[in-house]
């Protein structure tokens, strides 16, 4: 949910990187990022969620700079960031939320932060987050866990994906306040076959 007054700070269009895999004379690619296509600005908050191995860690690292994709363009917006900063050690986004009051504007890339380490983390994270977004920083999280255990962490207007097979795919992120109601899982219809004999 971008607004037209917010300045665009990534633009990534479609951004593919493979690795090389297997044994010496028996060696294959395996295309861990296929066309990733991702715009972000200021002050959003965009969740990517995929299970472990899907490309979540190569995505952001390339978004960072520290690593290049084998196609695609990165754009950073000239009234965009001041920085990016990678922060892949689970709690990194402690620190994080003290530099949430620059002034230069960044784009905080965080690599599944563990938010159960230590009592108040849950809460203290959500705070780091809403600050972030409404200092007009943006970030991006990158997460294996399910959508529904970030809902109350998230602000309002957060946008959701899935990195699957290395393509994005954007899921609904809905968002809560703590003491809201809890989340409650819809009934999938059930399909009754009568059996004729």
């Amino acid at each position: 949910m971008a607004g037209f007054n917010r300045p665009r700070m990534l633009q990534l269009q479609a951004i593919s990187r493979s690795y090389r895999a297997g044994a010496a004379g028996c060696a294959a690619s395996v295309r861990i990022l296929d066309g990733v296509c991702l715009t972000v600005s200021a002050g959003q908050v965009v969740l990517i969620r995929g299970q472990h191995g899907a490309g979540k860690s190569t995505l952001l690292r390339c978004v960072a700079g520290l690593q290049s994709a084998d196609s695609g363009e990165r754009r950073l917006s000239s009234t965009g960031p001041g920085r990016v900063q990678y922060w892949p050690a689970p709690h990194d986004w402690r620190r994080a939320g003290m530099r949430s009051g620059d002034a230069t504007r960044a784009l905080h890339l965080f690599d599944d932060p563990l938010v159960d380490g230590f009592p108040g983390a849950r809460a203290e994270f959500s705070a780091v987050v809403k600050r972030i977004a409404v200092a007009r920083h943006a970030l991006i999280i990158a997460t294996s866990a399910s959508v529904r255990d970030w809902a109350h962490l998230l602000p309002a207007g957060a946008r959701g994906y899935e990195l699957e097979r290395g393509r994005l795919r954007a899921i609904a992120v809905e968002t809560r306040s703590p003491r809201s109601a809890p989340l409650r899982a819809r009934a999938e219809p059930v399909m009754q076959v009568a059996l004729t004999p």
